[in-house]
């Protein structure tokens, strides 16, 4: 097997690739969960977007403004949460949908800039349900 970031660069080309189909690499990401049983996720930046972070700390706030704590409590996780995505996204300088690994998970990055990239997630949502 070769080295994780020969993998995930294998995997990148792949996604960047129109030419290579979408079962390629269906089948490589399978072949590399069976052997390295690493899990796999799906990090969706069109749900966690700048736009929701602004929505949650706008909730957040008027929560506060009507004395409702606890649900101003709740604004402030998901605000955490989503703000987690953003720095990710602001780190590793992205810009459209790559497969990443970190604490032995395959993470796939998803933006949505393009039909190929929606194809991948459909595929890879069939494989984890």
């Amino acid at each position: 097997m070769k080295t994780t970031e020969q993998s995930l660069s294998r995997l990148n080309s792949m996604l960047m690739n129109e030419e290579v189909p979408v079962e390629e690499i269906k089948n490589l990401l399978l072949l590399i969960i069976d052997l390295t049983a690493w899990q796999f996720k799906v990090i969706d930046f069109n749900l966690y977007n700048l736009q929701l972070l602004e929505q949650l700390k706008k909730s957040k706030e008027h929560a506060l403004h009507l004395c409702e704590y606890e649900k101003a409590a709740d604004f402030r996780d998901q605000e955490k949460y989503c703000m987690q995505y953003m720095e990710f996204i602001k780190h590793h300088q992205l810009e459209h949908s790559i497969f990443h690994f970190g604490a032995k998970t395959i993470y796939y990055c998803y933006y949505g800039n393009n039909e190929r990239e929606t194809e991948v997630l459909k595929m890879l949502q069939q494989i984890t349900h």
